[in-house]
């Protein structure tokens, strides 16, 4: 309690020295000078106004159902908690989704170790954080890489 009031009181006379030096090295108002007075003015829209918008760049489209789940989907298995879908399709061994994590390759391997089992399902590790996991006739690769800012989930079945 004693450092914190001490804290208070030097951050009180860091801040009050601060003002001082700002006011006093402030230059002196000219002699003669009126500080600038402004006036308010009403302006009508421009006549014929046109618009181009030829030059403007377009968003990139989103990834087809950007955002959902498709319906082939392994029913059961884990998603990592705060991912978010990057791009889902039809790959060399079937379809995919793509997710993107804002957490570590570790936590998010981590995280999978214990929800694959949590959710019944059987899985085996492979080198490169591979996971491959199965549960009754269902099957998936689940990749798991960090090859940016972003640790990247890649769900093959």
């Amino acid at each position: 309690m004693k450092d914190m009031n001490e804290l208070r009181s030097a951050l009180g006379i860091s801040l009050a020295l601060m003002l001082a030096i700002g006011v006093a090295c402030s230059p002196p108002p000219r002699p003669g000078e009126e500080p600038a007075e402004f006036e308010t003015v009403d302006v009508e829209p421009a006549e014929n106004l046109e618009i181009d918008l030829s030059g403007d760049r377009k968003a990139a489209p989103r990834a087809k159902g950007a955002g959902q789940l498709p319906g082939n989907f392994p029913p059961g298995l884990p998603v990592f908690k705060s991912s978010t879908i990057a791009d889902i399709g039809e790959g060399a061994i079937g379809s995919y989704v793509q997710f993107r994590a804002r957490a570590g390759e570790d936590e998010v391997k981590s995280w999978y170790r214990t929800e694959l089992g949590k959710a019944g399902w059987s899985f085996e590790t492979a080198p490169g954080g591979v996971f491959l996991a199965t549960k009754g006739d269902r099957r998936a690769r689940i990749t798991i890489e960090r090859p940016g800012p972003v640790t990247v989930v890649l769900v093959e079945y």
